[in-house]
């Protein structure tokens, strides 16, 4: 088993999690209080759309009120388009944490076009699965 580790900042973590989508082979879990998905997340999440075998799991919440402060709703309605989702909403959420078959990213960084173009935010990758043998 491999345990890599890499600390993650600015630029390198919105990359990071684009990558994590796009490595994403058979499963998607996406943890985030706030969604509003940028182009760039759309088009890595689009990739996985007709991957028969696909599950893709979404958290979020915070706004008990008005669940649209909390995912944007032509978000919602691009995720709705996954054959294979699970969207939850948890009121109390704070977390923001993403994970594929081999990598996760525990991050400050919520799915949020604000927050990607605007916060500094920082975050870990860890892989934690084993790739196979070469």
């Amino acid at each position: 088993m491999t345990r890599d580790i890499d600390f993650l900042f600015d630029n390198q973590l919105i990359a990071a999690v684009e990558k994590l989508i796009k490595d994403a082979k058979k499963n998607l879990l996406l943890v985030s209080p706030f969604i509003d998905l940028d182009a760039r997340i759309m088009d890595a999440l689009i990739e996985k759309k007709d991957i028969h075998d696909f599950h893709l799991f979404v958290l979020f919440g915070k706004n008990e009120n008005n669940v649209y402060k909390s995912i944007k709703k032509n978000s919602l309605e691009f995720l709705k388009q996954f054959p294979n989702i699970e969207i939850r909403y948890n009121e109390r959420l704070h977390a923001k944490f993403y994970q594929n078959d081999y990598d996760f990213i525990l991050t400050s960084l919520n799915l949020y076009d604000y927050s990607l173009a605007n916060n500094i935010e920082v975050g870990i990758r860890c892989s934690y699965s084993t790739k196979g043998m070469l």
